[in-house]
């Protein structure tokens, strides 16, 4: 600091003249000379001028790295790291190595060879290996130097460096540019000079940023802009060199206008220097594909390296544009809410990200009366998601109608075209400003503090419509001539490669004059082929991406003629193979059936979902007839297989929505879904799913979307259903055609563990709910009769007296049939089903739960006084033999191997008594139990259910205690298994004490305990 007060008084009454010792940086030796004593001249190196010092001490030539950086020849280094001692014996540079250079001074080239080092008071220095190899003299009376060149002698005038200082103190905020004026020291009539600024390294100290260029003078007075890419201030002293200014002759002057321009973001902090790094690498990455054309690499390069600021994603820029996102709530009182309650781990996690807006400014802290709460959302990584719960303003902004472009419209422009080039912005909506009195209305509020936007936040609703006029206005008249925007990506197409490079330099312009921000590793630079919106675009073709129609290819080939019916309908085996793959043929070749979407009709996504995987169609009706957009469907992973249904059902329209946000845009769709819980889901605050909640938080922009969503019976679900089962192999209906013989086949095969299993595709008949009601009123029988052929002729029979009355009968137009049962001797009549009723007839006396899913035998008893059909019998074993909640739950009862032996008959109540625990269920009950101790009497056959909310020991014994002894009395003797609720000291204490005698089954025999395994076998599908 002493030394620099020293200097600046220096300044004021003579100017700065350093003595150089063979490079070294010693500025501190002053004197007071009227003139230079350095010697310089111009030489040019790979057209780029370079003011190079004349050192008669130093015995070689010296270059610096940045100086061969800037020349772009780093290739060229013979490597051989060391370190050079300069001449005061003390001071040591290290040594990379050298280079051999082409000099230019006065149009005459000069062979010489440099000494790579770190750093010089000057970037390039010739030394006595130059001098005596060319013969130079030094003219110090006539200012310059002579270089005898082929038996002639050419002069080299000295230059005059004029030194460029500050007028006054400059005070730079943070991350900003200023314009100071600076004096050039000497006198000088040229109105152009170039301008040569200080060393990088001085530059990193001063903590600035200088580029070299051409200035324009004015009585010696020059306009200079200074960048502060920090973040902190930075003041600068009055009378500061920032540079020397030198003439230039007029010939030169396009050539310096690259001078420096690779340098300029560079060398400021280390955290700078790894950040140009890494732009070096993303230059190199965009521009791989072109290696093979070094003319168009070149090109690309450099075009790239001219704009390089858009790919920098170190800070975070707002868009400048006059246009803002605007939250129209009308005269709507602000809505606001109290935090969610957080631990204190989520609370240090949502204050990191706090943190991190704040410092990139895109938060700060807020007064607002609006609020809404923050959710933390888990990542799969463990990380977790910070989401602002926006649902309350949601539902009370007008919304937005700008329109947004179809995806048929925006392909078809591009069809011919030859190259292309596909830009994606960097967190677009932080990019996005929000207009200033709507700011307030983006206030979250967090367990430790109320903050507020100041761009556009996630989750708001109107973002892609505000987007995309944003986007329309600033690329403007460029659009559709060679540019199409969808949101955040900007495509740029061409006919030729030159077309190309002026149109992406046009574009890149405009996204520098309004400080867009790329991000790079979405980006495609100059490609003959491209993939956008779901299409894989070339200059011959335009082809749907085959995840459109993957879920349709990845169907395997049916195997059984039960499979070739789910796939293809009821065909002969023989044919099953040529008709699968015809279909699937027909689908997904050319012309698609895929079509391409309306631009005014509204879609529509049908979705669904099985116990191993969601799909879903998204679709148009169009003149009555349906147009398909596309296919989609994915497996569950293990952890969503253990989903509820309902869970599993908003899972397959939420990723839906998701994978097809970019072609629906904006617009409007409609749900079709097979889950009737589902309807209402999108226009509710509050679920009992925490799953769906946080759903419907993470995608709360494209909630407002929905219009309706609408239930669909599964029989009429099947394009959907058909996404969701990709694996359509049924081991369920296998059981249809196993026989006798088979099964001796079967029972010496491995077990398949594919717990894939389908669901039946007729998803009406899982009646769960137990306010079910069938319509079985006389009104309907009688208008269903009509349509039915077989009971239409009996009728006809009956009126032509055909028929004897004796077994049919007409009474308020519903035909009956008279019927007299075995060993009875009354007839009565029963009303005679038609074939359209008849399913639904199985199904009440089945599936509802007073029915119980019981057996084809107490079925058809039931049903056989109440109504008649022509092989009924045959139409419910069927029926029963395809139930799901049968197959999966009852199970096939059949003699146990070896001899039996059987528990000894009590001779009264009390004398045995068996204990067992039935569950746990999926869930917890309204009461807060997932467990039923099961106590049966074996004389009396009388049950008692206990229900309890765990299977512990003291749950057990509690239970037996005060639910059965208290009762009804001390049993005599006590048969349960060995699990541990059973098998404890507590159960033993408490037998021992009552004089009971504890009997434990046989491990892994649940036989030996078949009273009430019996029991739990019919209770178990009762309750499901």
């Amino acid at each position: 600091q002493q030394q620099q007060q020293q200097q600046h008084k220096w300044y004021r009454s003579s100017p700065n003249v350093r003595c150089y010792k063979l490079g070294a940086n010693d500025g501190s030796a002053l004197a007071k000379l009227h003139s230079p004593s350095l010697i310089f001249i111009s030489t040019w190196i790979n057209s780029i001028r370079i003011s190079t010092m004349i050192d008669t001490g130093a015995t070689s030539s010296l270059i610096t790295m940045s100086t061969i950086i800037k020349l772009n020849c780093q290739d060229q280094i013979h490597r051989q790291i060391g370190e050079i001692t300069l001449g005061d014996s003390r001071t040591k540079i290290t040594q990379h190595g050298w280079i051999c250079l082409n000099l230019k001074i006065n149009n005459v080239n000069y062979q010489i060879r440099a000494i790579v080092v770190d750093c010089l008071t000057n970037n390039f220095i010739l030394g006595m290996d130059f001098l005596r190899k060319y013969k130079v003299e030094i003219k110090i009376s006539q200012q310059c130097l002579v270089i005898r060149y082929e038996h002639q002698y050419l002069y080299v005038k000295f230059e005059r460096p004029n030194s460029a200082r500050l007028s006054q103190q400059c005070t730079s905020l943070p991350r900003c540019k200023a314009v100071v004026n600076t004096v050039i020291s000497g006198i000088s009539n040229e109105k152009k000079m170039y301008l040569n600024v200080i060393d990088q390294r001085i530059q990193q100290d001063k903590r600035i940023r200088i580029c070299d260029g051409l200035v324009n003078v004015k009585d010696n007075n020059i306009q200079l802009i200074i960048d502060n890419p920090t973040k902190t201030m930075v003041t600068l002293p009055k009378s500061m060199v920032v540079g020397t200014a030198d003439h230039l002759p007029t010939d030169v002057y396009c050539s310096t206008l690259f001078s420096n321009i690779e340098t300029e973001g560079t060398y400021v902090t280390r955290e700078e220097e790894k950040q140009s790094m890494d732009l070096d690498k993303i230059i190199l990455t965009l521009t791989q594909h072109l290696g093979n054309n070094q003319l168009y690499y070149q090109q690309v390069i450099n075009l790239l390296k001219n704009h390089i600021i858009l790919f920098d994603t170190s800070q975070t820029r707002t868009i400048k544009t006059d246009i803002h996102h605007v939250i129209n709530t009308g005269n709507h009182s602000p809505v606001n809410a109290k935090p969610y309650f957080k631990t204190i781990e989520q609370r240090k996690n949502i204050q990191q990200e706090i943190d991190k807006m704040l410092k990139a400014g895109i938060i700060i802290p807020s007064h607002s009366p609006w609020s809404s709460p923050v959710v933390l959302l888990k990542k799969p990584n463990g990380e977790f998601r910070f989401i602002i719960d926006y649902r309350k303003l949601n539902s009370i902004t007008t919304k937005d109608c700008y329109p947004q472009p179809t995806v048929e419209e925006l392909i078809n422009r591009l069809g011919g075209h030859q190259w292309f080039t596909k830009l994606d912005l960097k967190s677009g909506y932080y990019q996005i400003p929000i207009h200033p009195a709507d700011k307030s209305k983006t206030a979250f509020i967090t367990q430790d503090g109320l903050y507020q936007f100041q761009v556009l936040p996630m989750g708001l609703m109107n973002a892609p419509p505000s987007f995309q006029r944003i986007m329309n206005n600033i690329i403007g008249y460029n659009r559709w001539d060679y540019i199409l925007v969808y949101l955040d990506d900007i495509l740029v197409f061409s006919n030729s490669f030159d077309d190309h490079m002026k149109h992406l330099q046009q574009l890149f312009n405009v996204l520098n004059i309004h400080q867009f921000t790329l991000n790079p590793t979405k980006c495609s630079i100059a490609q003959q082929s491209i993939e956008f919106l779901s299409h894989t675009i070339t200059k011959d073709s335009i082809v749907p991406l085959k995840q459109r129609i993957q879920a349709i290819l990845d169907m395997p080939q049916p195997s059984s003629l039960s499979q070739a019916n789910k796939f293809i309908g009821k065909i002969g085996c023989e044919e099953q193979i040529q008709a699968a793959n015809k279909l699937k043929q027909v689908l997904t070749e050319e012309p698609l059936v895929l079509k391409y979407p309306h631009p005014t009709a509204s879609f529509i996504l049908s979705t669904d979902a099985s116990e191993y995987a969601i799909g879903g169609t998204l679709k148009q009706i169009i003149d009555g007839q349906t147009h398909y957009n596309y296919f989609l469907s994915r497996l569950l992973t293990t952890t969503e297989r253990n989903y509820s249904t309902i869970d599993r059902e908003a899972l397959a329209i939420f990723w839906c929505m998701e994978k097809l946000q970019q072609y629906l845009g904006g617009r409007d769709v409609t749900i079709i879904s097979d889950h009737k819980p589902l309807q209402q889901f999108h226009k509710k605050i509050k679920l009992n799913s925490k799953r769906i909640e946080h759903w419907l938080i993470k995608h709360q922009e494209i909630i407002p979307q929905i219009t309706a969503v609408i239930y669909r019976k599964g029989r009429h679900h099947g394009d959907a259903d058909g996404m969701s089962r990709p694996d359509i192999d049924d081991h369920r209906n296998e059981l249809n055609v196993t026989t006798r013989s088979m099964t001796k086949i079967n029972q010496h095969q491995l077990p398949n563990n594919d717990n894939a299993k389908s669901k039946s595709s007729n998803d009406d008949k899982e009646l769960t709910s137990k306010n079910m009601t069938f319509n079985f009123s006389s009104e309907r029988i009688s208008q269903e009769q009509k349509n039915d052929p077989e009971i239409l002729r009996i009728r006809q029979q009956l009126l032509q007296k055909k028929f004897d009355k004796k077994n049919y009968v007409i009474e308020n137009d519903v035909l009956y049939k008279i019927i007299q049962l075995p060993r009875a001797h009354t007839k009565f009549k029963i009303v005679f089903i038609p074939l359209t009723m008849q399913e639904e007839v199985i199904s009440c006396y089945h599936d509802h739960p007073t029915a119980a899913h019981f057996g084809v035998n107490r079925t058809w008893l039931k049903m056989r006084t109440i109504c008649y059909w022509s092989n009924m019998k045959k139409d419910i074993h069927d029926y029963i033999r395809s139930c799901e909640k049968c197959a999966k739950f009852n199970i096939r009862r059949t003699a146990p191997p070896g001899h039996l032996h059987p528990i000894e008959y009590p001779q009264g109540p009390l004398e045995l008594i068996s204990m067992h625990f039935w569950g746990p269920t999926p869930q917890y009950s309204i009461n807060g139990n997932k467990y039923v101790l099961i106590i049966t009497d074996y004389y009396t056959k009388y049950v008692i259910a206990c229900p309890l909310p765990n299977n512990t020991a003291t749950s057990t014994a509690k239970s037996f205690v005060e639910q059965f002894i208290f009762k009804f009395g001390i049993p005599r003797r006590l048969v349960t298994d060995q699990g541990v609720h059973f098998n404890n000291k507590l159960m033993q204490n408490l037998t021992t004490l009552l004089g009971t005698n504890h009997i434990q089954t046989s491990a892994y025999h649940p036989q030996s305990n078949g009273l009430v395994e019996r029991f739990n076998a019919t209770f178990h599908p009762q309750l499901s």
